[in-house]
C-alpha cells in the first residue's frame, strides 16, 4: 500500500487511525458518497466529490438531509463557512448534538490561532475527528 512503517500487532489499530496510506471512506459517506481511497488522497477526492460539491451550491435538500442525521445520531456535524479565507475575525457554530450532549465549534484567530470544539452546558469529555475543507480552492 505503499506504507514502510513497522509497528507491533498490538500497535496496527493505532498506526491504521493515521496511516496516510490506509483506506478510508469519504468523510461523507453517510450522505451519499461512496468513494473509498487512501488517507493521503482524500483532499484531491474532495473536489470531486458529489456531496462535497452539492454543498458547494448550497444545496436545500442535501442540507436538510444532514441536519436529519446529525439530530437523529449526533454522527457527524458540518460547519459550512462562506468566504474563510478572507475572515479575520472569530466564529462560532450553531449548537450541535453528539455522544448524546451539545457542543459548538469555535474558530479563534488571536491570540492563537486555532478550531476547538467546545461543551455546552456539561463537563464530559468525547472523542471527535475534525475534518476541514476549504471549497474556495
Amino acid at each position: 500500500h505503499g506504507c514502510e512503517e513497522t509497528c507491533t500487532v498490538a500497535d496496527l489499530d493505532r498506526h491504521m487511525e493515521r496511516c496516510q496510506h490506509a483506506k478510508i471512506k469519504c468523510p461523507f459517506s453517510t450522505h451519499g458518497c461512496d468513494e473509498v481511497c487512501h488517507r493521503n488522497a482524500v483532499r484531491e477526492h474532495m473536489a470531486t466529490c458529489p456531496v462535497m460539491l452539492r454543498l458547494e451550491i448550497g444545496d436545500a435538500a442535501l442540507l436538510h438531509d444532514m441536519a436529519i442525521r446529525q439530530r437523529a445520531n449526533g454522527g457527524q456535524f458540518v460547519w459550512k463557512i462562506p468566504d474563510m479565507p478572507s475572515r479575520r475575525d472569530h466564529m462560532r457554530s450553531s449548537n450541535f448534538m453528539a455522544h448524546g450532549l451539545k457542543w459548538f465549534v469555535r474558530h479563534e484567530v488571536e491570540p492563537q490561532p486555532g478550531v476547538f470544539v467546545n461543551r455546552m452546558g456539561h463537563n464530559k469529555r468525547a472523542r471527535f475527528t475534525l475534518t476541514i475543507f476549504n471549497t474556495n480552492q
